[in-house]
Order: structure tokens, then sequence, then C-alpha cells
């Protein structure tokens, strides 16, 4: 009896570990998922004045 307290102690601890290594896994995912959408909302805006620029160009380029 008293071994198959240790092997289940042994397991807890383990599985005790592994979750907190787990949550710990999904909040740095969680963090970089955020920090990916403000760098992507940032290209956006990037790409949307690079597009006015172009705009302008062209309307620049027409009146010469």
């Amino acid at each position: 009896m008293s071994d198959e307290k240790v092997d289940l102690n042994l397991l807890d601890s383990r599985l005790l570990t592994l979750t907190a290594e787990f949550r710990d896994l999904q909040q740095r995912f969680s963090a970089m998922e955020s920090r990916l959408g403000a760098i992507e909302g940032r290209l956006t805006g990037i790409e949307g004045r690079i597009g006015g620029m172009e705009q302008r160009f062209a309307i620049h380029e027409d009146s010469m």
C-alpha cells in the first residue's frame, strides 16, 4: 500500500508540474498572439499610407 501512495504522490506532483508548465506556455502564446496582432495592425496602417502615396504619385504623373 505504501508503494502505491508514493507512486500516486509522484504522479500528482508531475501532473501539477505539467499543468503549471502548460499554463505558462498558454500565457506566452497569448502574449505573442497579441504582439503579432499589434504588428499586423501597424503593417496594415503602413500599407494604407503607401497606397495613398501611390495614388498621389499617379495623379502627379498624369498631370505632368
